[in-house]
């Protein structure tokens, strides 16, 4: 199990990182296009929006495995007794799952609504863009699954 969350890390970090890559790429690119060439290309700007959101989900969902990945004031809650700590990791995996399924779920309904409508910058449908909230819902709790799981298998 650890090797297949491992797995899927790395490919995910090798998609955000490229994601990111690109990003600078076409910031710099707009940049030297709008004071040097004094032509902004129009899709630039729109692209990177929609690389940004991307990044945002995607890397959400990546730093799901990690216990310091996402930022949480547990100042109150160490001070908590051993079995406190350990229903309210079961109150914030429950919640996580929630939110997770809410952005699967109404996310894909909002993509497929995306179909009808057409990006100015890059002429493109805008479901391109919304169908990264369901897929980085899923990968929330996908990430969230394996790492109970990973976790569950090391205390046995």
């Amino acid at each position: 199990m650890q090797s297949i969350l491992l797995f899927f890390h790395r490919c995910l970090l090798n998609i955000l990182l490229l994601m990111f890559g690109l990003m600078v790429i076409v910031i710099i690119w707009q940049v030297f296009s709008r004071f040097v060439l004094d032509s902004a290309p129009v899709w630039s700007e729109e692209l990177t929006r929609y690389m940004l959101v991307w990044v945002t989900l995607l890397g959400s969902a990546y730093v799901m495995h990690d216990k310091n990945g996402h930022i949480a004031v547990t100042f109150f809650a160490d001070m908590l007794p051993p079995k406190f700590q350990t229903f309210l990791s079961v109150i914030r995996c429950i919640s996580t799952y929630i939110m997770a399924a809410a952005l699967t779920y109404y996310g894909y309904q909002h993509a497929l609504l995306g179909e009808r409508r057409i990006s100015t910058g890059l002429n493109i449908t805008m479901d391109y863009a919304y169908f990264s909230i369901p897929i980085g819902g899923a990968l929330i709790a996908f990430f969230l699954t394996l790492d109970l799981l990973t976790k569950k298998g090391a205390k046995t």
